[in-house]
């Protein structure tokens, strides 16, 4: 862990968490918009109205690059649907309320700890200490 504290790492899996749900929920929607039927739809009407075999080409190029920006989205939906089910699942969402609660709790105490601390001895009678 070297010289890092430990709020910092529970602040970079929360940001993690928080990272992956949006990472995901964007690239399942892209994916879902390049694979719809009105989409679809789209690419075969500009084929069956191509002019001629150079423009026929071009689309086809223009559908492989579709095709791979598609696989890019889908590789990232399959690489934090893991991390995006924990936390979203019920099971967990006291778990992550907590997380939050004692990050709160763990930067006062790192704040505590690194400030400048004097001992402030009492008064010297301790009568009424019983």
């Amino acid at each position: 862990m070297g010289n890092r504290k430990p709020s910092e790492i529970i602040q970079d899996f929360i940001d993690l968490l928080n990272y992956a749900n949006d990472i995901y929920n964007e690239s399942k929607s892209e994916c879902e918009r390049l694979d719809s039927i009105e989409r679809v739809r789209s690419w075969q009407h500009k084929f069956e109205f191509a002019k001629d075999k150079q423009e026929r080409n071009r689309l086809a190029t223009a559908l492989h690059k579709e095709r791979l920006q598609r696989r890019k989205f889908k590789d990232t939906v399959d690489l934090y649907i893991h991390v995006h089910n924990f936390s979203n699942s019920e099971n967990n969402k006291a778990v992550l309320k907590r997380l939050g609660g004692m990050l709160n709790l763990q930067k006062r105490t790192e704040e505590y700890l690194d400030c400048d601390r004097e001992y402030k001895a009492g008064d010297d009678d301790d009568s009424d200490r019983g």
